[in-house]
């Protein structure tokens, strides 16, 4: 790197060490409404402002099996499906009072990454399925969390979630020669949800 830009990193680096210094790091457990699953968030306290990273993940496993009694000449069978789900988030939360229930907004934006395996299914197919369920999205709301003793509080949410889903698929097989099939797909999904959880902060 040049000068500059080695000035400009350790600015950078000299500028997030100093709030850091300054900041109140958090941790929050929660369950959704929408996926009644347990997910965590960190964060760091800056006065009023909180940024924060989090991740949760959802994982489902179906099995079909058919067997036969010992005296059949028929063989058992058996298929699967195996699906896990990552969802990543980046967002911000602002309150508004330091005393008694404080309220705050929240905004955040999604990216989530889903895995399948699907017996039966070549990898290109698994892969589809896991590019047009792996979207971007959004999120707002706002909470209020009270605190039960020095950096412990509970908090409740309500807001909304806004996926994105969209994935491009290229057939060469087109029943023209030298012609290309593109498929296209995009979608919006949206959904209020609320949340519940504890928060600790260090």
């Amino acid at each position: 790197m040049s000068f500059r830009e080695n000035v400009l990193a350790l600015f950078a680096l000299s500028a997030t060490l100093a709030g850091a210094a300054f900041a109140q790091p958090s941790f929050s457990l929660k369950t959704n409404s929408d996926f009644p699953t347990l997910g965590t968030d960190f964060g760091y306290k800056f006065g009023k402002i909180e940024p924060f990273i989090g991740i949760s993940n959802y994982s489902m496993r179906m099995e079909n099996r058919t067997s036969y009694a010992p005296n059949s000449l028929e063989s058992g069978s058996s298929s699967y499906a195996r699906a896990s789900v990552f969802i990543t988030s980046v967002g911000m939360r602002i309150g508004f009072r330091d005393e008694g229930v404080k309220p705050y907004l929240f905004a955040n934006m999604y990216k989530l990454f889903t895995i399948v395996d699907i017996d039966g299914n070549s990898p290109q197919e698994d892969d589809q399925i896991e590019s047009t369920y792996s979207p971007f999205g959004l999120g707002a709301g706002f909470g209020a969390e009270y605190a039960v003793s020095k950096g412990f509080s509970v908090f409740g949410e309500y807001g909304f979630r806004t996926l994105f889903p969209h994935s491009t698929t290229n057939d060469p097989n087109a029943s023209s020669p030298g012609v290309t099939r593109t498929d296209e797909f995009t979608a919006m999904f949206s959904m209020l949800n609320g949340a519940a959880g504890i928060r600790f902060y260090f």
